[in-house]
């Protein structure tokens, strides 16, 4: 039900008081929890923007560090393969250059055991 804010004649609206003064201060009480909420969904929407924008940032970087430590992986897996390759031929190397090295020992030796 709304009361009714003329109350018969313009003279008793401002002899009464009571209604002329309570009417504009819940208006104004009205309007001020209003502005205030309103207040808060701006605040609101704009913390809820810069958290997307700090999460977007922060999930970049992540790609970025992602991105950085597939590619060293993959620089360090070629080094383990051109590594395991060096180390097959030097295997190979020495594994033929030991039996040459083991007959020339031996006959040294057989002569310093003579002499």
């Amino acid at each position: 039900m709304v009361p009714d804010v003329e109350g018969g004649s313009g003279g008793e609206i401002q002899k009464s008081g009571v209604g002329v003064a309570g009417k504009p201060r819940k208006g104004r009480n009205l309007a001020d929890r209003e502005y205030r909420r309103l207040k808060r969904l701006l605040r609101n929407r704009v913390s809820a923007q810069q958290a997307r924008e700090r999460k977007k940032v922060y999930e970049n970087d992540l790609e970025s560090k992602a991105k950085e430590l597939h590619d060293k992986n993959a620089k360090l897996e070629e080094k383990i393969s051109t590594l395991i390759n060096e180390n097959t031929m030097l295997r190979k190397v020495l594994m033929n250059t030991r039996p040459k090295v083991d007959e020339s020992v031996e006959p040294q030796n057989d002569q310093s055991g003579n002499n």
